[in-house]
Order: structure tokens, then C-alpha cells, then sequence
């Protein structure tokens, strides 16, 4: 039999083993866990763990995808940011997710290396759910082929890669639908310099038209809506069914001041000349233009006119692109009208 002694010396060994322990191991805000493409994990953000270290291996031409939700998008903003091996910065996110939810991709990596994801808060604390996708293993979407998934609180966001046609002579329309009451899932769509256009910021129910850029690679996100339940979804791209201005065939719209503005597209090619002409038809309105390439990359004409009835101008394509015309009412009153728009080829 052990004295008392002998015991109470064993049980100070083992509290010094056990403490030894505490003290050696990493801190939860420095996890070396080797994520995978794939890989969902949550994380937790705090006054004492002001942000978190994921690492992962990557290899040169992988299309990733790197997403940050918070679980209360009241409580935490987050941000996010991808470091190589040598902690170079090589892109950094604040609000490219849904609300304040941070988002990166598609971002190809530049070579085979140990990457960094640094999760952190802008502002608040809170939990939060990070993923990290290889683009180039999703589903790939086509044109008229649908495909379905289900997003909740569980599974909050699906991804999925669409290509741009080659020809750059299609307009695209994107929409999400739910079946269900308690369903109304966000669509995103992003390339590489970012966050192209979403049904949450433009408060429509699809994205139409979408004018992507020839053979570009787009990654299209589909979000739990935290304002519902969620459920299952059907996701579909299709041809938009906007037309495009021709030379000489007019097109008309409707203008109310209080309302969005109406959208008009061509297609024009390098050094090419143009005339733009609008004219009231009927009603107490003033037509404002903006012109812009359809990736609003670059304006060529803006005017903040009062009191026109007709506006005419020339323009000179910067480049080969899809342009767009926004027209919005310029007088402050609530009566509405309508108009027509024309194009004429001048030069080829």
C-alpha cells in the first residue's frame, strides 16, 4: 500500500504534467489543422481572439473560392485575407459576401506554395462559418441545363462555375427560383476583379441582362436568405431576352422620377462612331444618359440635363464591347412618360 506520502507526491507530478500541457499548446487563434478544398469549419471571432490563421496547401492554376459568414451578420463584420508563405498580402476582402459577409475568388493561384487564410472581424464578434473551394471541382452550369441544390442555416451557400461563350454575342440571364414560401435564396455573380452583380443589391429576382466577357471564367454564388428557412432551388442560365439597339430600329421606354432608372445595351467595336439620340414622345419628363461600357469599367457620357426633350450625340467606342445606355428621369416630379431611343452606324 502507498503512503500518504507517495500519493499526494504522484498527484503533484501529475498536475505538473497536466499544466506543462496547457501551457505548450498553440492558442485556438493560431490553428495549424491543414484545411482541404471542400472543407466547411467554423470559427469564432472575440475581444481576446481578434482573428484566426487557416492554412492550406495550393498549387499554381487552382481557382479558389474563399467564403466567410457570419452567424449573426448583425454581430460581426468580418474580413478576410489570403497570404502566401511569405506572408505576402495577396488579396484582401471586406464586404464581398452577402451583407457584411466576406468573400474572395475566383482568385487563381500564382504558384505551388503554403497559403494563409486570416479571418477577422472589421467590427463586432461572433462566430462564423469559413469555406474554402477549389472552383475548378464544382458543378459547371450551361446554358438551359438547370441544376438544384438546397442552402439553409446548416448549408448556407452553393458554388458553381459558368464560362463565357466564346463569341461574345450572347446576353445571359441568371435566375434562382424556390418552390417553396420559405425559400428565397441570393445569387451572386463574381470574376476575377470581383463581385460582378447579384439579386440582393439590385433587389431583382434573376440577373438580366448578364453580358459576360468571351471565354471569362465566372463563379455564381447561391446564399441562404438569413430571413427565411431556406429549402431547395432550381438554378438556371438562359439567353436574356433583352435586345440589343440595331442601327436605325428604335426601341421606347417608360420614365417616373421615383422610379429605377430603364437600361438600353449595343454592341460596338473599336474606334467605331455612333449617334446616340433620345427624344421625348409623350409625358412631363427630361431624359438624363449615362453611357457606359456594360461592365461599367468605363463611362463615356453622362448628362445632368433639365428641361430636354431631345438629346443627340456622338460618340467614339473605346473599345470592342457590350455599351449600355441608362436613362433616368431628370425632373423632380411624379409625372410619368415615355420615350424613344435610337442608334445610327456612322463608321465602321
Amino acid at each position: 500500500m502507498l503512503s500518504r506520502r507517495c500519493v499526494f507526491s504522484l498527484s503533484l507530478i501529475t498536475c505538473l504534467l497536466m499544466g506543462a500541457g496547457l501551457v505548450g499548446a498553440d492558442p485556438p487563434s493560431q490553428r495549424d489543422t491543414l484545411l482541404r478544398y471542400g472543407d466547411v469549419i467554423e470559427g469564432q471571432i472575440s475581444e481576446t481572439r481578434p482573428e484566426e490563421i487557416w492554412r492550406f496547401e495550393g498549387y499554381a492554376g487552382d481557382l479558389i473560392l474563399i467564403d466567410a459568414q457570419a452567424d449573426d451578420p448583425g454581430s460581426l463584420d468580418t474580413t478576410l485575407t489570403l497570404l502566401d508563405s511569405q506572408e505576402n498580402t495577396l488579396f484582401i476582402d471586406d464586404d464581398g459576401g452577402e451583407g457584411y459577409n466576406s468573400r474572395i475568388g475566383p482568385f487563381e493561384l500564382p504558384g505551388d506554395d503554403a497559403y494563409s487564410i486570416v479571418a477577422s472581424g472589421y467590427s463586432g464578434h461572433g462566430a462564423y462559418m469559413l469555406t474554402l473551394v477549389n472552383l475548378r471541382t464544382v458543378p459547371a452550369i450551361k446554358l438551359d441545363k438547370p441544376l438544384a441544390g438546397i442552402v439553409d442555416s446548416t448549408h448556407p451557400s452553393d458554388y458553381f462555375l459558368l464560362a463565357a461563350p466564346a463569341d461574345g454575342d450572347t446576353l445571359l440571364r441568371l435566375d434562382v427560383h424556390s418552390d417553396q414560401p420559405t425559400g428565397d435564396p441570393i445569387l451572386a455573380l463574381y470574376n476575377a476583379a470581383g463581385y460582378v452583380s447579384g439579386t440582393e443589391e439590385q433587389g431583382k429576382a434573376a440577373i438580366d441582362p448578364f453580358v459576360p466577357v468571351p471565354d471569362d471564367i465566372y463563379a455564381i454564388v447561391v446564399s441562404w436568405n438569413p430571413d427565411t428557412r431556406g429549402g431547395p432551388y432550381e438554378l438556371r442560365v438562359s439567353q436574356s431576352g433583352v435586345e440589343l439597339l440595331q442601327d436605325g430600329v428604335p426601341q421606347t421606354g417608360a420614365l417616373n422620377y421615383d422610379e429605377a432608372p430603364a437600361y438600353h445595351y449595343f454592341r460596338g467595336e473599336t474606334d467605331q462612331q455612333v449617334r446616340l439620340t433620345v427624344r421625348v414622345i409623350e409625358g412631363d419628363i427630361s431624359p438624363r444618359l449615362l453611357v457606359e461600357t456594360a461592365d461599367h469599367d468605363l463611362a463615356l457620357f453622362t448628362s445632368d440635363c433639365h428641361m430636354t426633350l431631345e438629346t443627340s450625340i456622338v460618340l467614339n467606342l473605346p473599345r470592342s464591347a457590350v455599351y449600355a445606355i441608362e436613362v433616368q428621369d431628370g425632373l423632380p416630379t411624379d409625372n410619368p412618360g415615355t420615350y424613344e431611343i435610337s442608334l445610327e452606324w456612322m463608321s465602321d
